[in-house]
């Protein structure tokens, strides 16, 4: 068996359980997002609920993050089965 075939069947399932757990987190965050926005009126009120709101607006940038990395995965996977559909009909 060559190396490189390891290689590739590595790095296959490699991208596969990244964008598995990139799903997870998603769903996760989906959840939690709006939950926390729901409630942070109740969490530290007083003098310090600009702690709340700063990481509120943290978990936002996280969300927008999260989005961005998402739709990177998706443009490359759309590009690379572009590539494979083309290849096919020029065979």
């Amino acid at each position: 068996m060559h190396p490189e075939g390891d290689t590739s069947n590595q790095t296959s399932l490699q991208r596969t359980w990244d964008g598995i757990i990139l799903g997870i987190v998603g769903i996760i965050y989906a959840f939690s997002v709006p939950i926390f926005g729901y409630y942070q009126e109740l969490i530290l009120a007083g003098n310090l609920h600009w702690l709340v709101d700063a990481a509120h607006l943290f978990v936002g940038f996280c969300a927008f993050a999260l989005i961005g990395a998402i739709a990177e995965r998706l443009v490359r996977r759309k590009g690379a089965q572009g590539k494979t559909s083309s290849i096919s009909k020029a065979a």
